[in-house]
């Protein structure tokens, strides 16, 4: 934590002040019996890591919310939700991205790019170009592996738009 800061992360519930802070899941009324007991039920496995992928949980949502499990997305808070949807979605368009970028800026800062790696039996590059590269490898497994809409013969279903939206 910061020190010397009006509105810390989390509240500082000791020093008081603070009613609501909504930058850290808290509840004003306390645990409730529910976790307690689960907590407490808990305790004998303290010793094990959690499952980083959250089977059990993912299942029962799925479940509840009448939806394919493949649709549920679980995490430890929304940064790692975050990081977890961009790694899988966008790493490669991330990668080409950055890549370009930074030949793009040893093209304005100097007038040309600065390609340092050289391998005898092939082109000199540089690590922009090792970027785009495996960005662009990365999309095309992605696409071969995960998008099969993307590669199906039949076009995507339009989405209609409701009555309020006309």
């Amino acid at each position: 934590m910061l020190y010397q800061m009006e509105n810390q992360h989390g509240g500082d519930v000791y020093g008081g002040g603070i009613t609501l802070d909504f930058s850290a899941n808290t509840n004003p009324l306390g645990t409730p019996p529910g976790v307690l007991d689960a907590v407490c039920r808990a305790l004998p496995q303290l010793h094990r890591y959690s499952d980083p992928y959250c089977r059990r949980l993912v299942q029962a949502i799925a479940t509840h919310e009448q939806v394919p499990a493949s649709y549920v997305l679980c995490g430890n808070g929304a940064a790692d939700l975050i990081y977890a949807y961009c790694a899988e979605k966008f790493f490669g368009i991330a990668a080409i991205t950055g890549g370009a970028i930074g030949n793009f800026i040893d093209r304005i800062s100097t007038g040309l790019v600065i390609d340092m790696i050289c391998i005898p039996w092939f082109s000199t590059f540089n690590v922009a170009d090792l970027f785009i590269t495996f960005g662009a490898l990365i999309l095309v497994v992605y696409i071969l592996t995960k998008d099969k809409e993307l590669l199906a013969d039949k076009p995507k279903e339009q989405k209609k738009p409701h009555d309020a939206d006309a």
